[in-house]
């Protein structure tokens, strides 16, 4: 769709400018009026296509998602979690699927512990028409060489596209009550770039893990493509790089080492990338920096992507990226009380709330080319998380102030809080399309 609007952009710029239609249908003598009418035709049909074109771009959804970790939960756990997405607002989640866990006891061997809670959780999306982006991702131990634990890579690329290949066959055949798809894409990875933490045992932003990580995407995407199109799920989106952050993997040759392997761009379909506040200009600013900097662009949060003066973007230009939907698929901020404390990674409630107000306003305003979606990050608290990882949520697990958690707490026995981003969330998740019916920030 991407590349049929783009060539559309230059038919419609020869239409306003009469340079296209000029050359193609001026006459210098008088035309039989069979020719007219041929001539008029097509001309209104040309017409006509740049009319619904451009309603169709004036109409493109701003979708706001959130990420949540379903894999942990038993099936009471979700229905809780369903009802705070359904009071909430959600209709677009980020969720896990990890395949360490999934397929973690042999190749082809599903845990069904993990396949009974990724198929509940598939089915209760499905009957509450919200839509599920499956993040693909981590190597079991017989598939990486033994090491065991989560973030590693796979020794061979066709091992995790045979997974991916599994959860599309599996997972596109849930539909809402109206018969359109569930499973709207499958994110290849994440943060690959970090592989000291999710891409092991190669360095952060190192070339031979850009390198490897190239080499799945060229492999499972292809896979994904041929399998959609055989059991007719083309609308599934592939996902990829799902970068960490879209400024500091530049400077470093990931990026490039990742593009260098042949046919990558061909293996997804929307440009994924990761951005938080914490590395936006300097390590731990001092006060939240903005989402978008006319004046300090590679100091803000989502601008650094297309900065004038950005070391990734030239890159993404000269390989055709730019093209592409991106979806910024993680944006987020802990917090956990009114005190604002950078140094521990940690938002003030009312930064946290600003930060995601921003972001939604970017999205809204069309302030990152070609940006569809923002997955923000979390709705839920995680109680069992180490320092701030335990407040990126919207909703806390208790009413303490400061949020204060000693030991980990099952979502039935939550004492949901509402922080005040939460409010934020709620209102722009529920502005709805009144054409597709589908939740968006067009407002239209």
């Amino acid at each position: 769709m991407l590349c049929f609007l783009e060539g559309s952009r230059n038919l419609k710029s020869e239409v306003l400018s009469g340079k296209g239609l000029t050359s193609r249908f001026r006459h210098d003598k008088i035309l039989p009026c069979g020719d007219y009418v041929k001539t008029a035709f097509v001309c209104f049909t040309l017409c006509a296509v740049v009319l619904m074109l451009f309603v169709s771009a004036a109409r493109a959804e701003k979708i706001l998602g959130i990420n949540d970790h379903i894999i942990w939960r038993t099936n009471a756990e979700q229905d809780t979690a369903f009802t705070k997405y359904l009071e909430s607002g959600t209709r677009f989640l980020r969720v896990g699927a990890d395949w360490n866990v999934v397929e973690g006891q042999g190749k082809g061997v599903y845990n069904p512990r993990y396949t009974d809670r990724l198929d509940y959780f598939m089915q209760k999306a499905s009957d509450n028409g919200i839509k599920v982006l499956l993040i693909a991702a981590y190597a079991p131990d017989w598939a990486n060489g033994g090491n065991k634990g989560s973030g590693y890579a796979p020794l061979k690329e066709s091992d995790f596209a045979d997974y991916c290949e599994w959860l599309l066959r599996r997972y596109a055949k849930y539909q809402d009550s109206s018969g359109k798809r569930t499973l709207e894409a499958i994110e290849l990875w994440n943060e690959p770039d970090l592989g000291d933490l999710f891409f092991k045992p190669y360095k952060r932003c190192s070339v031979e893990g850009a390198t490897m990580y190239g080499k799945l995407v060229v492999a499972a995407g292809g896979r994904l493509k041929a399998v959609r199109n055989e059991i007719n799920a083309r609308n599934v989106r592939i996902l990829a790089p799902c970068i960490s952050d879209p400024h500091a993997v530049a400077w470093a040759p990931w990026m490039d080492a990742f593009y260098a392997v042949p046919g990558v761009v061909d293996g997804y379909d929307v440009f994924a990338w990761h951005s938080y506040w914490q590395g936006a200009g300097s390590w731990l600013p001092p006060t939240l920096p903005p989402c978008i900097s006319a004046d300090h662009p590679l100091a803000s949060v989502m601008g650094k992507l297309q900065a004038a003066k950005s070391l990734i973007w030239p890159k993404v230009v000269a390989a055709g990226d730019d093209r592409k939907p991106n979806w910024c698929t993680e944006i987020g901020g802990a917090a956990r009380s009114d005190v604002i404390d950078h140094k521990t990674r940690l938002l003030s409630l009312v930064e946290q709330a600003t930060h995601l107000q921003d972001a939604i306003e970017t999205l809204k305003n069309a302030k990152v080319k070609n940006l569809e979606r923002v997955y923000w990050f979390c709705l839920f608290d995680e109680p069992s998380g180490k320092g701030d990882q335990a407040f990126y949520g919207l909703l806390a697990f208790n009413d303490t102030n400061p949020i204060t958690y000693t030991a980990s707490i099952p979502t039935v026995d939550a004492k949901f809080t509402p922080k005040p981003a939460y409010e934020i969330y709620k209102n722009a998740a529920k502005i709805m399309d009144a054409a597709t019916g589908t939740p968006s920030l067009s407002g239209k």
